[in-house]
């Protein structure tokens, strides 16, 4: 990016074009650099795991690890994973696994999932233990970055949201929980269609060009899990932090999208919080079954159940089917549903099908869907829909300030001391 002062005062060039002024961070127009943290987003955005070794391994070799039995007595599903990266998201599926020994895990504890442990100590223990990093030698078989925060934001969750870091498109795409997320992944811990809805509208796209980063000769930005998404003013306060997970419950997808089908023509248009998110919900759910019907048709796939001992304690415990339980020791059979391609043929014709094409081609039925989305997340802003670029990034930056201001507000107010009874001998 190339600017430089013209010879008048009140001039700039920026890329050669000229401006009215030059923000800190190299752009003209509205000033981000002055946005504030928004403390109710923290702690639901994460970067994905830095493996820091060549834990990862194939659909093949996992099935087989899977089948394996252990001296223990657990299955090793307790410690294999699904594994994606961007181009996971954005391309096809590459069905890698990885083994993934979670946060803190003793070496003795690790070794008694034998074939997982061997498979550590023979690909990642001679680079890993002479790794500089000290904790990264000594612990060569766990991951370098184990997530233990986004573990715990994700514990309860069916799901949650994927986008990749770096993209051309800046789309989201839902991670069933067993997923876990390469570096090159942002994953947000919502399970909901509504804020689904919200990451996906064009008036967060505009905050994140706005705030991103941009790489290699800056054609694609990445995604900022701070910069980005600590910083983006949801309509209402009760959207992210503690709030939003008291009522969460009443937001889930299908409630919305079975209840409120019509939601959109509406008239009245929606008015309160609740009518406001159940109409972003069945906007969002209809975009997601749009489009993975257009990357998966059922003309081409059919669904396979992959089938291996899991315990309750596992990350595959919501696949788990109930009656094959053992009470004695919590371990079942896992069915996990995988879409597959019903032939050779299908298969050659759904390596085009990725979202990276689909947003290059974007049809008219992909843009209506965006169009419906769009109207509905504006609406509860309380902004019109046909506002331009500029007008939005200013009334997000006002409110990303007013936010940040009330939240300081309330935090240097004094807190009431605790009233506990006195004691006899403090009754002086």
């Amino acid at each position: 990016m190339a600017f430089a002062n013209a010879n008048a005062a009140d001039e700039a060039l920026l890329d050669g074009i000229q401006v009215d002024h030059i923000n800190a961070d190299l752009t003209s127009g509205h000033d981000t650099t002055g946005k504030h943290f928004i403390n109710a987003n923290k702690k639901l955005c994460f970067m994905g795991t830095t493996k820091v070794g060549d834990f990862d391994i194939t659909h093949e070799r996992a099935m087989e690890m899977l089948r394996d039995v252990n001296p223990h007595g657990r299955p090793n599903s307790d410690v294999l994973r699904l594994f994606r990266n961007g181009s996971d998201l954005v391309q096809r599926d590459s069905r890698r696994w990885i083994v993934d020994f979670g946060v803190g895990t003793s070496s003795e504890a690790a070794s008694l999932y034998a074939a997982p442990f061997k498979y550590v100590q023979e690909f990642v223990k001679p680079i890993r233990s002479k790794n500089k990093r000290t904790t990264r030698a000594k612990n060569w078989w766990l991951l370098g970055e184990t997530l233990p925060a986004f573990r715990a934001a994700v514990a309860e969750m069916q799901r949650y949201i994927g986008t990749a870091r770096v993209a051309k498109h800046r789309v989201f795409v839902w991670q069933d929980a067993p997923v876990l997320p390469d570096s090159k992944v942002i994953a947000i811990a919502f399970d909901d269609d509504y804020h689904f809805g919200f990451l996906h509208s064009r008036i967060h796209e505009i905050w994140t060009l706005a705030t991103c980063g941009w790489h290699g000769k800056g054609n694609d930005a990445t995604y900022n899990p701070t910069e980005c998404f600590e910083t983006f003013p949801f309509p209402f306060l009760q959207d992210t932090g503690e709030h939003w997970l008291q009522i969460v419950a009443h937001f889930r997808a299908a409630h919305y999208h079975l209840e409120h089908d019509n939601v959109l023509r509406e008239d009245p248009p929606p008015s309160s919080p609740d009518q406001h998110r159940a109409a972003i919900a069945a906007a969002a759910k209809d975009l997601n079954d749009l489009r993975e019907r257009w990357l998966n048709p059922p003309e081409w796939t059919e669904a396979r159940m992959l089938e291996f001992p899991g315990s309750n304690g596992g990350p595959w415990a919501r696949f788990i089917d109930p009656a094959t339980v053992n009470a004695a020791n919590g371990i079942g059979t896992v069915r996990y549903p995988r879409l597959e391609p019903q032939n050779a043929e299908c298969a050659a014709k759904l390596t085009k099908r990725t979202l990276t094409n689909l947003y290059n081609e974007r049809p008219a039925w992909l843009a209506l869907a965006h169009e419906k989305l769009d109207a509905a997340v504006a609406a509860a802003y309380g902004w019109p829909a046909d506002l331009s670029d500029e007008q939005i990034l200013e009334r997000l930056l006002a409110l990303n300030l007013e936010r940040a201001a009330a939240e300081a507000k309330a935090a240097g107010a004094k807190k009431p001391k605790a009233q506990r009874a006195k004691s006899e001998d403090e009754m002086i």
